[in-house]
């Protein structure tokens, strides 16, 4: 992976955002990629937040979404935590990627996902403007209008074993871009004490700085 830290010295939390290569708006696993993400950080249960806020309590917060456009997309890994735990933050996160490729999906967990979906859809329709909201996001991606209730009818039909076939060809934590907010010389530090690549310093513009 690709680091990227845009210094804040002195600052007490780090802000951390992983992208990863995901999947265009008209890939037929999308579903399955949405169900997925739901298991790692979509929800309030997912592995992510039950980890990171739950269990050792680094952060108020930590999520994953898929961003999805017509040619391609990406998933999306962001929280903020204390900043003393940015190394240790990024082997958990890490750590929870490959164990959810390689392990796969249990049947609870694709039932919560399963249930959680549904019942998003349920909310999502329940106003005139959500529904609007949805035509124009399919418009915008070039999907037809029957999309949504195509995704709700597949939902209904997916199995552990879909979800588990799905999370080991979607994570490539190997071509992650990793950006890091926060003081970079501690962040440098906790990056080469686990063996990291070394961050690249860059402004908050995104251009990149001399080395120090």
């Amino acid at each position: 992976p690709r680091f990227y830290v845009v210094d804040r010295p002195g600052a007490p939390q780090t802000v951390i955002r992983i992208h990863m290569p995901g999947t265009p708006a008209d890939d037929p696993a999308r579903l399955r990629v949405h169900l997925v993400n739901s298991v790692l950080g979509g929800t309030f249960t997912s592995r992510l937040m039950q980890n990171l806020r739950e269990d050792k309590g680094w952060t108020y917060g930590i999520g994953s979404r898929h961003a999805h456009f017509q040619q391609d997309g990406s998933l999306i890994i962001s929280t903020a935590l204390q900043a003393e735990f940015t190394g240790a933050a990024l082997d958990e996160i890490m750590t929870e990627v490959e164990a959810l490729a390689e392990s796969g999906v249990s049947a609870d967990e694709t039932t919560k996902a399963v249930r959680s979906y549904q019942n998003d859809q349920v909310e999502t329709y329940g106003s005139i403007s959500s529904v609007g909201q949805v035509l124009v996001t399919l418009i915008d991606e070039d999907l037809p209008p029957g999309t949504s209730a195509s995704w709700l009818e597949q939902a209904a039909t997916i199995d552990a074993a879909a979800l588990s076939s799905q999370a080991g060809a979607m994570f490539l934590p190997q071509h992650a871009v990793v950006v890091l907010v926060g003081d970079a010389a501690s962040i440098q530090a906790q990056l080469e004490e686990r063996g990291y690549p070394e961050a690249v310093e860059c402004d908050a513009e995104g251009n990149l700085l001399p080395a120090r």
